[in-house]
């Protein structure tokens, strides 16, 4: 912590944009010498920051972390402050309004192989994992079509790859061998994505790739929305215990996990 901010100390900074609201944030947040200090609206960020914006919980969570570029640049204010978009916040993938398009506009030809699939299959939260059994079936059923499978992920997730890839003959494990850098870049070699409701789906919308992402304890109207025109959700909406949280958790509250478990591979396939 010390070592982070005497880092980051030596560097003149102009703006802090603090992204996120909690209180350990925002104190970190305080610790660094910037001439303005921006961030949500909280009790304790009325101490800290020199200016707060609020957090629309109605928006999708890009256009609410938009509100806190909106404070340094004109344009993004006027286009932020004419529009209500609410209507972005629901149960269904919206079409990315130009203006907060993350897509680079100068972007290298894209140079995807068509029958090459990344899958994701891990999570910080436990409960937003779809099931082992239901990614090892999914591989066998991409690989049996023809179609080639990288199981991707960090380094805790490696052991969870090599385990589907032993039943899933044909499977390659890159999980653990690359920078979270190196593995957006790498996202640009495929012709789809597939994970659950975490940090590839969001990656992989960077990259403008096809996305699929698979939701469980989690649902679209919270914000959390692959950004992207190219997205498509499998959820399963005959639970009325979704959402639990907005983070998933590490056990389902209600100890069933049906939100995943109900999910079928060849849902997913198909």
């Amino acid at each position: 912590y010390k070592m982070a901010l005497d880092e980051i100390n030596k560097i003149e900074i102009k703006n802090i944009f603090c992204l996120h609201r909690s209180l350990r944030s925002s104190l970190f947040a305080s610790k660094i010498k910037a001439d303005k200090k921006i961030g949500f609206s909280s009790f304790f960020g009325y101490w800290i920051f020199d200016e707060t914006v609020p957090y629309i919980k109605k928006y999708p969570e890009v256009i609410r972390q938009f509100h806190i570029l909106q404070t340094t640049d004109k344009k993004t204010y006027e286009e932020i402050n004419s529009k209500d978009y609410s209507y972005l916040n629901n149960n269904q993938l919206p079409q990315v309004p130009d203006f907060f398009s993350f897509v680079r506009k100068n972007k290298s030809p894209e140079k995807y192989k068509a029958n090459k699939i990344a899958i994701f299959p891990g999570s910080v939260w436990a409960t937003k994992k779809w099931t082992t059994t239901g990614y090892t079936q999914l591989c066998q059923l991409l690989i049996k079509d023809g179609y080639e499978v990288d199981l991707m992920g960090g380094p805790s997730e490696k052991l969870l790859c090599e385990e589907i890839a032993e039943k899933a003959e044909g499977a390659k494990v890159i999980a653990g061998s690359l920078s979270i850098a190196e593995t957006i870049a790498a996202l640009t070699n495929y012709a789809l994505v597939i994970s659950n409701d975490s940090a590839p789906t969001h990656m992989a919308a960077y990259n403008n790739r096809p996305i699929l992402t698979i939701f469980g304890p989690t649902t679209l109207s919270q914000g959390f929305i692959p950004w992207s025109n190219k997205a498509a959700v499998v959820e399963n909406n005959s639970l009325m215990c979704r959402p639990c949280g907005a983070h998933g958790h590490n056990k389902c509250p209600l100890r069933h996990h049906n939100c995943m478990n109900f999910i079928e591979a060849l849902d997913v396939f198909n």
